[in-house]
C-alpha cells in the first residue's frame, strides 16, 4: 500500500497541473518538461494556500526581508561609476514609490552582475548592472522597477518566503538561509503576468510610457536562449541564468506573450503609451560593469 502513495501523489499533481493549465491558459510546448513545469507551478500554488491565511505584517516582512537582503549588501563593492548608476536607479524608484499600494519603503539597489532584476520581501529591489547597461530609456528602467514593486505590493515575495520556510522546515528567524535564486526564479506564470500588468500601470501613474515595457520585452526576446548558471556564493546573483531574467522561471510566460499582453493594454488605454520616453544617461553607458570598473581603477 505504501508503494502506491508516491504514485497517487504524482497523479494528484498531474491533475492539479491540468487544472492550472486551464485556469492560466498556459501556452507551453508539448513534452515532459512542460508537464514538470506545470506541476512545479501547481505545487507552489497549493502550498501557498495556507500562507495567505497567515499573512505577515509589514513590520515582520521588513525584518525578515532585511536579513535576506543583507547577504547581498554586505558583499557588494561598487566603483564610483556604479554608485552613480545606483543613484539613477534609486531616483527612478523614488518616482514610482508614491504610487505603490502598500506602505513598505522601496529600497532599490544596483548589483554588479549580468542581466537580472529581482525583488526581496520587505521592499528590496536589485537591478543587475548588465541589464541596466542594455537600457536606453528611463521608461525601460521604470518598467522593470515597477514590475518588481508589484511582486512586493501583491505579497508574491512574502508568500514565497513563507512557502520556502515551510518546505525547508526552518524557523522564520533563519530566512537568511533561503537562496537568493529562489526569489529570482520562484514565481508562477500568473504572478509574472500580474506584475507585468500592474507594473505598467504603476509606471504610467508616475508619468512613464508603457512603450518602455514593450522595449524591454523585445530585448528579453533576443536574450531568451541564454542558460548559464553561477555556483559561488558571491556570484549567486551576478551569474544567475540569463533565462531567469527573461522569463524569471522556466514555466513563466515567454517574451512574446508578455508583449502581447502589454499591447492589448495599450490598445484599450492608449494613454498608457502617450508620454515620450526619456533617455537614460548612465556613466560610460553601454560599457557594462567591467568597463566601469576598469575606468575607475
Amino acid at each position: 500500500m505504501k508503494r502506491l502513495i508516491p504514485f497517487a501523489l504524482l497523479i494528484a499533481l498531474l491533475a492539479a497541473a491540468l487544472v492550472h493549465a486551464e485556469k492560466e491558459k498556459v501556452d507551453a510546448p508539448v513534452g515532459a518538461n512542460a508537464v514538470l513545469y506545470l506541476i512545479a507551478d501547481s505545487q507552489r500554488d497549493l502550498t501557498r494556500m495556507p500562507s495567505a491565511f497567515t499573512r505577515l505584517s509589514d513590520e515582520e516582512e521588513a525584518k525578515f526581508g532585511e536579513q535576506i537582503a543583507r547577504r547581498l549588501l554586505e558583499v557588494r563593492e561598487l566603483s564610483a561609476n556604479q554608485q552613480k548608476a545606483e543613484a539613477l536607479v534609486q531616483a527612478t524608484a523614488a518616482r514610482l514609490a508614491p504610487f505603490r499600494t502598500r506602505r513598505l519603503p522601496i529600497k532599490a539597489y544596483y548589483y554588479p552582475g549580468e542581466y537580472n532584476a529581482f525583488a526581496l520581501p520587505g521592499g528590496y529591489i536589485f537591478i543587475g548592472g548588465d541589464l541596466l547597461a542594455a537600457m536606453k530609456t528611463e521608461d525601460q528602467l521604470a518598467a522593470v522597477i515597477g514590475h518588481e514593486i508589484e511582486h512586493i505590493d501583491r505579497y508574491h515575495c512574502a508568500e514565497l518566503m513563507q512557502i520556502e520556510v515551510a518546505m525547508r522546515k526552518i524557523p522564520m528567524s533563519a530566512v537568511a538561509r533561503i537562496p537568493i535564486a529562489v526569489f529570482i526564479a520562484g514565481y508562477t506564470k500568473g504572478e509574472e503576468l500580474e506584475a507585468d500588468r500592474e507594473g505598467v500601470r504603476l509606471a504610467a501613474k508616475a508619468g512613464y510610457s508603457a512603450a518602455g515595457a514593450l522595449d524591454m520585452f523585445a530585448l528579453f526576446a533576443k536574450l531568451e536562449s541564454g542558460d548559464s548558471r553561477a555556483s559561488t556564493p558571491q556570484g549567486e546573483v551576478a551569474g544567475i541564468a540569463l533565462s531567469a531574467v527573461t522569463g524569471y522561471f522556466r514555466s513563466h510566460p515567454l517574451a512574446p506573450e508578455r508583449v502581447a499582453q502589454i499591447k492589448t493594454m495599450i490598445a484599450r488605454e492608449p494613454s498608457l503609451a502617450a508620454p515620450a520616453q526619456r533617455p537614460l544617461v548612465l556613466p560610460d553607458h553601454g560599457r557594462g560593469d567591467r568597463g566601469w570598473d576598469q575606468q575607475d581603477r
